[in-house]
Formats: structure tokens, C-alpha cells, sequence
């Protein structure tokens, strides 16, 4: 997802060690990591909610179709 490489984290690591200092550090790492765990869950909930949608789309323009056709043979 991310391009980042082990001198990016340390860097990071580093910055946020000496910007949050070590007693903040720890709890600023797990607000991180469930803001990053709930916005996975939202992004994965909308694309299975796109998906359904889009085969209902499908399933309704078959249904047109089959009237259609049905119309059609009883017309004949």
C-alpha cells in the first residue's frame, strides 16, 4: 500500500520519539493503529457494499432481458 522502507520508519520512530517523548509515545501509537484498523474496515464494508449493488444492477438488466425475450416469443 505504502512505499515505505526500514530508514523511513526509524525516521519516523525517531521523530516521534523525540516529539511525543517515550511516556505519550506508546498511546499515540495505538490511537494510530485503531484509527488505521477502522478506516480498513470502512474502505472493505463499502467495496463488498459496491460490489452487491453492482450485481444487483447486473441481476435486474438480465431480468429485462428475459421479460423482453419472453414478450416477444408470446407475441410470435
Amino acid at each position: 500500500m505504502f512505499d515505505i522502507g526500514f530508514w523511513e520508519m526509524l525516521f519516523c520512530a525517531v521523530l516521534g520519539l523525540v516529539v511525543l517523548g517515550p511516556e505519550k509515545l506508546p498511546s499515540a501509537i495505538r490511537s494510530a493503529a485503531k484509527f488505521i484498523k477502522s478506516a480498513k474496515n470502512i474502505a472493505a464494508q463499502m467495496t463488498d457494499e459496491l460490489s452487491k449493488e453492482l450485481d444487483t444492477k447486473a441481476v435486474e438488466k438480465q431480468l429485462i432481458k428475459v421479460k423482453q425475450q419472453a414478450t416477444k416469443d408470446l407475441m410470435d
